[in-house]
C-alpha cells in the first residue's frame, strides 16, 4: 500500500506546486490611468445628441436583393455630411467610391510612417414596421436620455462620431502626425463587395496601405462575463468565418399515395438530424486564450487558478463557456439550420427538398474541412452539398502585444478608469475582412457601453444608444485621434 501512497502523493505535490506556481504567474495586463488630457477635448452632452439623430433620419437600407432601393437617400446621407462637417470636408480629402461608400484622407505630418485605417458604414439593416417601436425607426428622435433610431448601435454612431471628432479638432489647429484614413461602407450588411473592397483597391492601388486598422466589433460590457464585475472592453483581434451550405436531395416525384420509404423531405429532414447531432468540437482558441490571460488575473482566487491552468483545467472551462449560446460561440466554429423548402401539394410527391446551414468559422478551422465534416455527418452521398458564394475562412489573429493595442488600452482607461480591456475573437462579421490583404494589425471595437439588453437591440426593435454612450463616443476618438501622436 504504501508504495501506491508514496509515488500517489508526489504527483499530487507536484500538481499543485504547478497550479499554485502558474497561477501566481497571472498577473494583471491592466494600464491604471487618471483621467488626463481627455478632460481638455471632452464636449458637452447637449451639444451632441443631436448631430447622430439627424443622422438616423437617412433611410440608408440595403438589402440583397434590391441593392440600391435607397439611392435616393445614400445621396442626401453624404451631402448632409458635407453640409454637417464643413472643416472636414475642406481639410481631408474626400473620395467616393463605388456607388455610395466615401474615404476620407487626413493627412499627417509624418509622410513616411504607415497611415491608420478607420473603418466604419452607414447602411443599415431594415427595421420592423414602425409601431412596434417606442419611436419610428427613422425619426432619429431624442427621449428619455437616449438618441433612438436605426444605425444608433450599428453603426452610424461610429460614422458620426469619428467626423465629430475630426471637425472639433481641426477647429482646434490639430493635425495629425500620421496619415489617418476614413473608410465609410454603404453595403457593409450586405458583404460590402461594392464599398469596403473597392475602398481596399483604391487604397492599394495610391500606396496608401494602413499599418493598423480599427474597425467595429466589441463594446464596453456590462454585467456579461461572469465572475467579473468591473465593465470589460473587447477588442477584437480575430474574427469568425463565414460559411453557407446548401444541402440539396432530388427524388422522382408521384402520387403521395403511394410513397417511397422516405421522400425527399424525409431523407432530408434525417440528413439535418443526423447533423444537429454532430457539432463541430469545441476549441479554446489563440483569441480566447489570449482573453483569459488578461481577464484571468482579475477573477477571483478559484477561477484565477482555472485560466491560470487550462492546461490542467481547460475540459471543465469548455464545459462552462458551452452551457451558453454566446460564450459557446468563442470556442465552437456554430452551424444553424437557417431555411429548408421542398414540396409542392399536400397530395404530390416532393421531387425535391433543399436546406440552407450557416456555420461561423472558428480561427483554424476551414470552409473545407467543415464541410468535410457535413459530409461525414449526413453519409447520404445522395443529397448534393454546395458551398454558396459569400462564404469566407475566418481572419488571421492579430497580435495584442503591439503598440496600437496599448494605445487603444490607454484611450480606453482614459475615459473609463474603472474598465478592464481584453483581446476577444469578435463572432459577427464586418468590413474588416477586405482589408485582410493590407496587413495583419487589424483590431476591432466600438468605444460603447452595452449590456444584454442593449446588444439584443443591435438589428432588433427600438435600437437606441443613451446620449452619454454617444458623448463618450465622440471624446474617445479624439482622445484617440490625439494620442496617435505618440505611435
Amino acid at each position: 500500500m504504501k508504495k501506491i501512497i508514496l509515488p500517489t502523493s508526489l504527483i499530487i505535490a507536484m500538481l499543485l506546486s504547478i497550479i499554485i506556481t502558474k497561477t501566481l504567474l497571472s498577473t494583471s495586463k491592466q494600464i491604471s490611468l487618471a483621467q488626463t488630457s481627455a478632460d481638455s477635448t471632452q464636449m458637452k452632452q447637449d451639444t451632441t445628441s443631436q448631430y447622430l439623430a439627424d443622422a438616423v433620419k437617412f433611410k440608408t437600407i440595403s438589402t440583397k436583393n434590391k441593392h440600391f432601393d435607397h439611392q435616393e437617400e445614400f445621396n442626401n446621407f453624404n451631402r448632409h455630411l458635407e453640409k454637417t462637417f464643413p472643416k472636414t470636408h475642406n481639410t481631408l480629402t474626400r473620395k467616393r467610391i463605388g456607388q455610395n461608400s466615401l474615404l476620407f484622407i487626413w493627412r499627417g505630418t509624418k509622410t513616411q510612417t504607415a497611415p491608420v485605417l478607420f473603418i466604419t458604414h452607414s447602411d443599415v439593416v431594415p427595421a420592423e414596421s414602425g409601431h412596434t417601436w417606442s419611436f419610428p425607426p427613422f425619426s432619429g428622435k431624442i427621449s428619455d436620455g437616449y438618441i433612438w433610431g436605426r444605425g444608433t448601435l450599428d453603426n452610424k454612431i461610429n460614422v458620426v462620431a469619428q467626423l465629430l471628432a475630426i471637425e472639433t479638432l481641426i477647429a482646434d489647429g490639430f493635425q495629425p502626425a500620421r496619415t489617418l484614413l476614413f473608410a465609410i461602407g454603404a453595403d457593409e450588411e450586405t458583404g460590402g463587395e461594392n464599398g469596403a473592397r473597392k475602398i481596399a483597391e483604391y487604397l492599394n492601388s495610391h500606396n496608401l496601405n494602413p499599418g493598423v486598422i480599427l474597425d467595429e466589433g466589441g463594446v464596453i460590457t456590462k454585467n456579461i462575463i461572469p465572475s467579473i464585475n468591473r465593465p470589460v472592453a473587447l477588442i477584437g483581434i480575430a474574427e469568425k468565418g463565414y460559411l453557407t451550405l446548401s444541402l440539396q436531395v432530388s427524388q422522382t416525384g408521384g402520387h403521395a399515395s403511394m410513397p417511397p420509404r422516405h421522400t425527399a423531405i424525409g431523407r432530408l429532414s434525417s440528413a439535418l438530424h443526423k447533423l444537429e447531432a454532430s457539432p463541430l468540437p469545441t476549441k479554446i482558441t489563440s483569441p480566447i486564450r489570449q482573453m483569459f490571460d488578461y481577464l484571468g488575473p482579475e477573477m477571483g482566487r478559484w477561477k484565477k487558478a482555472l485560466i491560470a491552468n487550462l492546461w490542467l483545467f481547460q475540459p471543465l472551462v469548455k464545459h462552462q463557456l458551452s452551457l451558453s449560446p454566446s460564450t459557446n460561440a468563442s470556442i465552437q466554429s456554430t452551424m444553424a439550420i437557417t431555411q429548408i423548402n421542398g414540396g409542392i401539394a399536400e397530395n404530390i410527391l416532393p421531387p425535391s427538398a433543399s436546406a440552407t446551414v450557416n456555420i461561423r468559422l472558428l480561427p483554424g478551422d476551414t470552409v473545407e474541412s467543415v464541410t468535410n465534416h457535413v459530409r461525414q455527418a449526413i453519409q447520404d452521398p445522395g443529397i448534393i452539398i454546395s458551398v454558396s458564394s459569400g462564404s469566407y475562412e475566418a481572419s488571421p489573429v492579430s497580435d495584442p502585444d503591439t503598440k496600437f493595442f496599448r494605445l487603444i488600452q490607454k484611450t480606453i482607461h482614459q475615459l473609463y478608469p474603472n474598465a478592464l480591456v481584453a483581446p476577444y475573437l469578435t463572432v459577427s462579421a464586418s468590413d474588416s475582412r477586405h482589408f485582410v490583404k493590407m496587413g495583419r494589425n487589424i483590431y476591432r471595437f466600438s468605444p460603447l457601453q452595452l449590456d444584454n439588453n442593449d446588444l439584443k437591440r443591435i438589428h432588433g426593435k427600438d435600437e437606441r444608444i443613451s446620449e452619454v454612450n454617444f458623448n463618450n463616443a465622440v471624446n474617445f476618438y479624439q482622445q484617440l485621434f490625439i494620442n496617435l501622436r505618440n505611435l
